[in-house]
């Protein structure tokens, strides 16, 4: 039985299905079959290939996963929290973790169920990285409110990697950046540290924390929100809760700020 072209497929006469196999037509299937099948393989070790490759590009960790292990898992913004937020997509948290992985799907380990915050899901190993409670997770592994919000307070760091944050508040938002205004603490105790909006001296540039800013300058900078080339971000949080009144930051935030594994900066300490 000779391969048919388009054309012959479409003009000839269907054949009665009960018209018996010839040696000839079995042979040529099991032929075919085994085409079809080395084709599989050398698309699947193609597909291999490629993502190891992503992955060492990316900077990601080719680590293999187990299960039990803790990661962040990517679960991009609804069209409603778009909508909602008001901001494009790439503000927004696409990272969530830490997740727990509770079962492999695959064979190679290549595909997980995971259990985060009571809800199950499913995600292909390029749709997660480990997450180490020793290193801060960035932007993308944020489990509370998605959005970067002018006015909000925002924890950020000056480099990666960097083991201190900063407090800050926003102040403008661009394209990929958010401008800030420091904050800063003499506190070493994050629960009951209190936080004030940073100045520098007009001459001498000496860091200040008066009640009223004076001829004072505020004390800014421009950060980021694109993550560095090995997936990290100057963003460690993008909305802190502060208490109106004492500025201590709340429970809530100073349990995931906690979880980072990083410290805030002190005055006269570390800043």
């Amino acid at each position: 039985m000779k391969a048919r072209s388009i054309s012959d497929s479409l003009t000839e006469d269907t054949l009665d299905s009960s018209t018996p196999a010839t040696a000839e037509d079995i042979a040529t299937i099991i032929a075919s079959a085994k085409a079809y099948n080395k084709i599989a393989a050398n698309i699947q070790a193609i597909h291999k290939t490629q993502t190891a490759l992503l992955l060492s590009k990316k900077g990601l960790s080719t680590k293999p996963f187990k299960v039990g292990m803790k990661v962040s898992f990517y679960k991009p913004p609804t069209a409603a929290d778009i909508a909602r937020a008001g901001r494009k997509a790439k503000h927004l948290t696409q990272f969530h973790g830490p997740a727990i992985l509770t079962e492999s799907l695959s064979k190679n380990n290549t595909t997980f169920k995971l259990k985060f915050n009571s809800r199950t899901y499913e995600r292909h190993i390029m749709n997660l990285r480990h997450y180490n409670s020793n290193e801060a997770p960035d932007i993308y592994q944020l489990t509370h409110d998605l959005v970067v919000h002018k006015g909000a307070y925002v924890a950020v760091r000056d480099e990666t990697p960097n083991m201190f944050y900063h407090i800050a508040k926003v102040t403008d938002i661009g394209e990929d950046t958010i401008t800030v205004h420091y904050m800063g603490t003499s506190g070493s105790n994050l629960s009951s540290a209190t936080w004030s909006l940073a100045y520098a001296k007009p001459h001498s540039g000496k860091i200040v924390f008066p009640k009223n800013q004076g001829k004072n300058t505020p004390l800014t900078g421009v950060i980021t929100l694109e993550p560095d080339d090995e997936g990290r971000s100057l963003l460690i949080m993008p909305n802190v809760g502060l208490t109106p009144s004492s500025k201590v930051i709340n429970k809530a935030s100073r349990t995931l700020l906690k979880n980072t594994g990083l410290r805030h900066h002190t005055k006269g300490k570390t800043w």
